[in-house]
């Protein structure tokens, strides 16, 4: 429990604090923050496809 208790205690401050606006190099990253690095969209399929010939030419 206290270890729990420890963690949430952690939380809670790193949000208090992101919800000031006090950035920090420890700050919580979400979904989206880095999407204009995408070139392309590829399917799971064409990437295994991909990783299974690359590794079948090693």
């Amino acid at each position: 429990h206290r270890t729990r208790w420890l963690l949430n205690t952690l939380s809670f401050r790193r949000w208090r604090k992101m919800s000031k606006g006090k950035r920090s190099n420890r700050d919580i990253w979400s979904a989206g923050k880095s999407v204009e690095t995408i070139s392309s969209i590829e399917s799971a399929t064409t990437i295994m496809r991909n990783l299974g010939k690359s590794i079948v030419r090693e």
